[in-house]
């Protein structure tokens, strides 16, 4: 039997979790298979211990782990491989462990759609990442958008705020007119609360833009949709002391 983790960071908010917990109910309708979810983070448990518990609760033979990060970087490379080699040793070999593709491998095809319905200007906001600046760069210029981010900055773009990038746009024409504002952000929790907060401060400045953001991705069909087809993908990469990492 071959049973489903979905892995996301995890938060202190409990909304975040009530999100990733739909998802993972979503994913289990659209594919017709066990899907669990499991923090890397901020959680009751150790994710080793979170796996491993899931794992012999459900009692599968091989258990597929999806991290839904969208960028790459330590989490992704280092952290959840580790945690998933010690929850392998712990299952022996009454449960293959096998490690997906990120979700944020696959975000550019999802986010075309998306990007397609939102105007010429528009800004693709991402939290930003220290390994992963470039990743977020070409992905936003892939968009035909302006990068922003809201935490971590390159240091190509160390001033390319959500305020400034909107600013610019405003400055170099785009009002009257529209702003598109795309949030590259899976679920609820703090930092989203702020972003909202950002918006409608902006949207206030600058009354005649008419700035429209996207919503939270984790939630839409399509990226639910891609998510079962991760899933559900059958080609693995090389194993790696009893985990297999495609």
């Amino acid at each position: 039997m071959i049973a489903y983790l979905l892995v996301a960071h995890g938060s202190r908010d409990p909304y975040f979790a009530q999100s990733v917990n739909r998802v993972a109910a979503a994913c289990s309708r659209s594919i017709s298979a066990t899907v669990g979810a499991a923090y890397l983070e901020l959680a009751a448990t150790s994710l080793t211990n979170q796996i491993t518990v899931f794992a012999r609760q459900i009692g599968c033979s091989e258990l597929r782990i999806l991290p839904l990060f969208l960028a790459p970087g330590v989490h992704s490379s280092i952290d959840l491989p580790a945690a998933i080699q010690e929850a392998q040793i712990e299952l022996e070999s009454s449960c293959q462990l096998v490690l997906l593709e990120p979700l944020g491998n696959s975000m550019a095809s999802i986010l075309q759609p998306i990007r397609a319905a939102l105007p010429i200007n528009t800004v693709f906001l991402a939290h930003g990442s220290r390994h992963a600046g470039d990743f977020l760069l070409d992905l936003a210029g892939a968009l035909r958008s302006t990068p922003a981010f809201w935490a971590i900055f390159p240091p190509t773009a160390p001033e390319a705020t959500l305020v400034n990038r909107v600013s610019d746009l405003v400055e170099s024409g785009a009002e009257p007119g529209e702003i598109g504002v795309l949030l590259y952000f899976l679920f609820p929790g703090k930092t989203s609360t702020a972003i909202e907060a950002v918006i409608s401060e902006l949207k206030l400045r600058f009354p005649h833009s008419h700035i429209r953001s996207t919503a939270l991705l984790g939630e839409d069909p399509t990226v639910i949709q891609k998510i079962g087809q991760l899933l559900l993908g059958t080609k693995f990469g090389q194993d790696l002391g009893g985990v297999c990492l495609s």
